[in-house]
């Protein structure tokens, strides 16, 4: 993995959806994006001819742990997933790590097996995670070492750089604990993060930031799809840039 610098610009959620993916695929072919982070979780759509569409582009796992099936067999990954086979949401799968009903060796297999079903189609270049699980207290210390124990080098820093709501000030938080910058010390990380769908001028951003060492984080899409996200302006936003 060769390590991440200057500013660059990853678009999460490859393979999330068809329109997610078409949005991406264009977005990268004419050079509006440095990098993507791919969803391997997802069974409805065929990862191995979606990752061909890329043309070799720098391509990462968006580790998902809270989302969806395990890549894994149920019966080898039981603590991560309800009755009906399905992760447990970020909030309560943090909870049951904390009051030890997640399974430390079951949590390592799923995230190994999801980093072996990318570097299976394709070069690995850095890994990120749904919901930044992977800075979180507890759970997101555990998460790092299984990273390390694989060879992953490359990884995001979660930590807001422009925006002060609370959410972002809860990263911070999380971002600047000591045991966390200690285990984060073990990989090449930027700085810090930018979310595209904050920004009122994405030039001015790229100007003023042009010698940091910073990630700029979207989720395009052709369509909308749902949530707090305007996925299809920042789709926009990225290719008139």
């Amino acid at each position: 993995m060769t390590k991440r610098t200057g500013l660059f610009i990853n678009a999460d959620d490859f393979c999330l959806s068809d329109s997610i993916t078409n949005a991406i695929v264009e977005l990268s072919a004419k050079g509006k994006i440095d990098s993507t982070s791919v969803v391997v979780n997802n069974d409805l759509l065929n990862l191995k001819e979606n990752l061909m569409r890329l043309n070799n582009f720098e391509t990462g796992l968006h580790l998902n742990l809270c989302e969806g099936k395990p890549v894994t067999e149920i019966a080898q990954v039981k603590s991560l997933v309800n009755n009906e086979g399905i992760f447990y949401n970020y909030k309560i799968l943090c909870i049951r790590y904390i009051i030890g009903l997640v399974k430390k060796s079951e949590l390592f297999l799923e995230i190994t097996n999801q980093y072996k079903l990318l570097e299976k189609y394709t070069k690995v270049s850095h890994v990120d995670s749904h919901k930044h699980i992977h800075c979180y207290p507890f759970i997101g210390e555990n998460i790092l070492k299984c990273l390390h124990t694989i060879g992953v080098m490359n990884i995001r820093n979660p930590y807001p750089v422009l925006y002060k709501q609370k959410k972002y000030l809860i990263l911070r938080c999380f971002c600047s604990r000591r045991r966390w910058r200690k285990l984060v010390s073990n990989f090449n990380t930027p700085e810090g993060l930018i979310s595209i769908y904050k920004l009122d001028n994405l030039s001015d951003v790229m100007e003023d930031f042009k010698h940091r060492n910073l990630e700029i984080m979207a989720h395009p899409s052709i369509e909308n799809e749902g949530g707090y996200l305007d996925n299809n302006k920042e789709f926009n936003i990225l290719l008139n840039r």
